[in-house]
């Protein structure tokens, strides 16, 4: 294998990377967009990417620390395992509104 095939296979896991992120960013939007009170969907959505960006900062510090105290895997899998606690949070959220 040469260096362009090489790269070409890198471009190609890079993209379908981004195309990922990109489809669950949308679908995030879209879940908190439904669950904002009629007549707040700016300040609903205002406060949803403050907590984005919030994420974005304190995440990988978080995988971090863990990470550097307990070891890679582990400390994937403890932030794995935080993301879905809130994803329940969320979604129990959206079937008692």
């Amino acid at each position: 294998m040469d260096f362009c095939q090489l790269e070409y296979q890198t471009s190609d896991i890079h993209r379908s990377t981004q195309e990922l992120l990109c489809l669950l960013w949308t679908n995030t939007d879209a879940l908190v967009s439904s669950l904002a009170k009629e007549g707040a969907l700016g300040q609903t959505i205002g406060i949803a990417g403050s907590f984005k960006e919030f994420g974005d900062m304190v995440g990988p510090l978080l995988i971090g620390v863990l990470s550097q105290f307990l070891g890679l895997t582990t400390g994937f899998v403890i932030c794995g395992v935080l993301g879905l606690i809130a994803f329940g949070f969320i979604m129990r959220k959206s079937k008692t509104t």
